[in-house]
């Protein structure tokens, strides 16, 4: 081939390579505006294609003087696929999805008006796996958790408006299991939670100012208390107590299966000087001896509650003389509710 023919030929061969670039950039780089863009069946296309539609997007506002991006990505065979990018007026970063083969896949943000970023969460196929973390519009975080296929998994923290931690603990398969702390309106909350789920062993709550009721050992209290006692399958087990801070028990319930226990056996009694006088004898609540009220007494033992006649007995008494002391405090059947002899 001669020179000649070479420059005759010149002119169409670029014609041809400016069409075959123009199909390529059409079929692999299409970028069209969203709004343009109608759905059918969950899919995209351009109006009046049977086409679904596969390229980039652009959505603007509807500000002529300065156009604005609203959102941006691509569409793959009618569905969002990759990064999907939304953005606020201003053209801060409002939010981040993250899709393949038609699902949500892979890291996903949201971010306030501010740039504060407030929640990221990682998916798998449309189901929420691994690391997920939220947080208040001033960077405070609100709640730091793990996913495992849809369920919470591992470690779980919640914190209040000043970044404190108001719920700790473990989960597993979205079952919590192990020891976990709380703080649930000025009180302090420990538990404990086994294999399936259920309270079991030992459980502790603080009590801050006049959490306790007025009558419990016939005095006003305003100090701390800590109630303590032990699970055992979802049920309340064994002794439980409620103590001043500084040790003293004020209040102490025997539970199995859950429920409290009455008064049963010997009921030892003091005088004021704490020297021993005569005991009690109780059955299943029944009192089967009966005292001789002539002096100062103090009746020692533990407390019971009958759920089933809803009626609460304070397992310390005083007497004087017969009679109940005017500063002492009983409460009556039905409500609980406290009344002053």
């Amino acid at each position: 081939m001669t020179l000649n023919h070479i420059t005759k030929i010149l002119p169409y061969m670029r014609i041809i390579y400016t069409l075959l670039l123009v199909v390529l950039l059409t079929s692999c780089s299409q970028t069209t505006e969203f709004s343009s863009l109608v759905q059918r069946n969950g899919k995209f296309y351009q109006v009046n294609s049977q086409t679904p539609y596969s390229g980039t997007f652009v959505k603007s506002s509807p500000n002529k003087k300065a156009t604005t991006v609203l959102m941006e990505g691509a569409i793959k065979d009618g569905y969002f696929d990759g990064e999907i990018k939304e953005y606020y007026p201003n053209g801060q970063l409002k939010k981040s999805t993250t899709y393949k083969n038609q699902k949500l896949h892979g890291k996903n943000s949201k971010y306030y008006s501010n740039g504060q970023l407030e929640l990221v969460e990682h998916y798998n196929a449309n189901v929420l796996n691994g690391e997920r973390k939220s947080f208040k519009n001033n960077g405070t975080p609100v709640v730091d958790e793990y996913y495992e296929n849809g369920v919470r998994d591992r470690g779980f923290v919640k914190y209040d408006a000043y970044g404190k931690v108001i719920e700790l603990g473990n989960y597993t398969k979205g079952i919590k299991v192990g020891s976990w702390s709380y703080v649930k309106n000025n009180q302090k909350i420990t538990e404990t939670y086994d294999e399936k789920g259920q309270l079991h062993g030992a459980f502790s709550q603080t009590y801050k100012s006049a959490a306790l009721p007025a009558w419990i050992d016939g005095q006003q209290r305003t100090k701390a208390y800590v109630m303590k006692g032990n699970y055992a399958k979802g049920n309340k087990d064994g002794v439980w107590e409620i103590s001043e801070k500084g040790g003293r028990v004020v209040q102490q319930l025997t539970y199995k299966n859950g429920k409290p226990m009455f008064f049963e056996g010997e009921w030892f009694v003091h005088d004021t000087k704490n020297n021993s006088k005569y005991f009690l004898k109780y059955d299943n609540g029944n009192l089967y001896s009966k005292t001789n009220k002539t002096d100062a007494y103090k009746m020692i033992g533990n407390y019971k509650i009958d759920d089933g006649r809803n009626y609460l007995t304070i397992g310390r008494i005083s007497y004087r003389y017969g009679l109940l002391k005017k500063d002492e405090y009983r409460v009556s059947s039905n409500r609980y509710i406290a009344k002053k002899i």
